[in-house]
């Protein structure tokens, strides 16, 4: 069992989570536990301990990393063996790249990217069943920078999507007169680049209720919140005349 493992000292190095998962299975750890994480009503501050700083609000691409990093820790044999190897690390399911500050999962059921990036060196998934990203990544665009989460279960979707961070301060601890990040609830649009995901009915929970959100080609502009999507028809369907005369 490991405690008190982390990734100090840092706003938005997204590649260590990973590469620390896959040392500790390599070693045979069956238990990590993560030393410490910020509640979202200080996630704004970071009160506690200034060298640890993790929050799925206000610190959303190191989140991602930590995901991908349960995700490596957990689908990795204890006493799997590991080059070293130089800036870029790949140990399927997972890849990270120091220099490029990047983290990738990529499996059957799940991709996982802590960052936008041009890196793809693992193979993606065809048909998966979770994605998880802070920008864009190659199944949809988004520009926004809280983390987005999309869950799909055959014909439905399940979207949540995170506010923006305003980074105010790059210091590790603020003060309620000098926050270190802000949250804000902007639009951004969202695009599917799932194959069969190309015409989709989006609907927004508010107040307990889903509405229906106008989409186009091009996706539907997406402000923070919960989502359904239906996967729709990936052509026109024909009228009845078109179909007669082609008899």
């Amino acid at each position: 069992m490991c405690y008190e493992f982390d990734a100090p000292g840092t706003l938005n190095l997204v590649s260590l989570y990973p590469a620390i998962a896959r040392h500790w299975r390599e070693l045979g750890v069956q238990v990590a536990c993560q030393f410490q994480y910020d509640p979202r009503a200080m996630g704004h501050l970071n009160w506690d301990w200034p060298q640890h700083y993790l929050n799925l609000w206000y610190t959303p691409e190191k989140m991602a990393s930590f995901l991908i990093g349960g995700e490596v820790f957990r689908r990795l044999p204890r006493g799997a063996k590991f080059a070293l190897g130089d800036d870029d690390l790949r140990f399927a399911p997972a890849a990270v790249s120091f220099h490029r500050n990047a983290a990738i999962l990529a499996t059957d059921d799940c991709y996982m990217q802590a960052r936008p990036t041009d890196w793809h060196p693992l193979p993606l998934p065809k048909h998966p069943q979770r994605i998880v990203s802070v920008g864009s990544c190659p199944f949809f665009a988004y520009s926004g920078t809280g983390l987005v989460d999309l869950r799909i279960n055959e014909d439905w979707a399940r979207l949540r999507i995170y506010p923006d961070v305003d980074r105010l301060r790059n210091d590790l601890r603020g003060t309620e007169d000098r926050p270190l990040a802000r949250l804000e609830s902007r639009s951004h649009r969202f695009c599917l680049r799932l194959p069969g995901w190309e015409h989709v009915r989006a609907e927004r929970q508010a107040n307990g209720h889903w509405i229906d959100v106008p989409n186009r080609a091009d996706g539907f502009m997406a402000s923070p919140g919960e989502y359904r999507l239906k996967r729709g028809e990936t052509r026109p369907r024909s009228s009845g005349r078109a179909q007669e005369s082609s008899l």
